[in-house]
C-alpha cells in the first residue's frame, strides 16, 4: 500500500461507500427532522395567499430530498478531496452553516408563522450557499456544480418566502 498526499492510496470500497451514504443521509434526515418540527406544513401552505408561480405543495416533498442528496454527494466529494486544508475547512464550515440555517427555516416559516424572519434566514442561506459553491468549486469542480440546482431552487424558494411575507402580513 502506498501513501499519497499523507493518506492511504487504497481505502476499502466499503468504507468509501459508507461515507457516501452517511453524507447523503445526513442532510436528508435533517430535512425530515426540520419538517417534523414545522407542524402541519401542508395545511399551512394551503391556507396562505401565495405569489404567482407557486407550485403545488406536493412538489416540495419531491424536490427537497433530491436537493439534499445532491448536497450530500457534493459534500462527500469535498471531504474526500486531497487539497489545501484551509480551503477545504472553509468549504466545510460554509456548507454546515448554510445547512443549519436550512434546517431552521421550515420551523420558523411554518411552525412560527414568522414569514419575515424566515425570509431573512433564506436570504442568508442564498448568500452562504453561493459562498459554499465558490469554495466547493475551488476544492473540486464537480462538487460546486452539484450545488447549483440547490442554489437555483433556494432562489425560487426565496421569491416564494418573500411573496408569502408580503401577501400575508
Amino acid at each position: 500500500m502506498s501513501v499519497m498526499n499523507g493518506t492511504l492510496e487504497h481505502e476499502s470500497k466499503g468504507k468509501r461507500a459508507l461515507a457516501l451514504i452517511a453524507c447523503i443521509a445526513a442532510p436528508i434526515l435533517l430535512g425530515f427532522l426540520s419538517s417534523a418540527l414545522s407542524g402541519d406544513m401542508e395545511a399551512m401552505y394551503d391556507s396562505l395567499n401565495l405569489p404567482p408561480l407557486s407550485p403545488p405543495n406536493q412538489l416540495f416533498g419531491i424536490v427537497w430530498p433530491i436537493m439534499y442528496a445532491l448536497m450530500g454527494i457534493a459534500f462527500y466529494l469535498v471531504i474526500r478531496e486531497h487539497t489545501d486544508a484551509h480551503l477545504k475547512r472553509m468549504a466545510v464550515v460554509f456548507y454546515i452553516i448554510q445547512l443549519v440555517l436550512n434546517i431552521f427555516w421550515s420551523p420558523v416559516f411554518f411552525g412560527g408563522d414568522a414569514f419575515v424572519p424566515a425570509s431573512v434566514i433564506i436570504i442568508a442561506m442564498d448568500i452562504l450557499t453561493a459562498i459554499t459553491i465558490r469554495y466547493f468549486l475551488a476544492v473540486r469542480r464537480a462538487a460546486g456544480y452539484l450545488l447549483v440546482p440547490y442554489l437555483v431552487w433556494l432562489l425560487f424558494a426565496t421569491y416564494l418566502s418573500i411573496g408569502v411575507a408580503v401577501l400575508n402580513p
